[in-house]
């Protein structure tokens, strides 16, 4: 038998995101500047939006299972299939839920 995985402590976890934040910030800057633009002209659109944040893609078939969040998935989220965003994107395109929001589509069960 296998020992449990070990759990990261929430502070711990809280202070890795901190980091990678502040990394990313600094090593592509104009990347996150881009997106924080982005997001400034979507959320002064007078339009209806919703900006799908997806974490990882990945070229393999899609499972049908995701879900959308407003939290962010972290470092160790699973990658996503390509197919399963395009569905959450036709998901979000129908309903009404999501509008003026930027969700992530995460692996179902994460």
């Amino acid at each position: 038998m296998s020992p449990a995985p070990a759990r990261t402590c929430p502070a711990t976890a809280r202070a890795r995101a901190r980091l990678v934040s502040g990394l990313t910030h600094r090593l592509a800057r104009d990347l996150v500047a881009d997106k924080e633009g982005e997001h400034a002209v979507l959320a002064t659109s007078p339009l209806d939006w919703t900006q799908v944040r997806p974490p990882r893609l990945v070229d393999r078939p899609g499972t049908g299972r995701y879900r959308l969040t407003d939290a962010a998935p972290g470092l160790r989220a699973a990658p996503v299939a390509k197919a399963d965003v395009a569905l959450a994107v036709v998901e979000l395109a129908e309903g009404r839920e999501w509008l003026h929001a930027a969700p992530f589509v995460v692996a179902a069960g994460r």
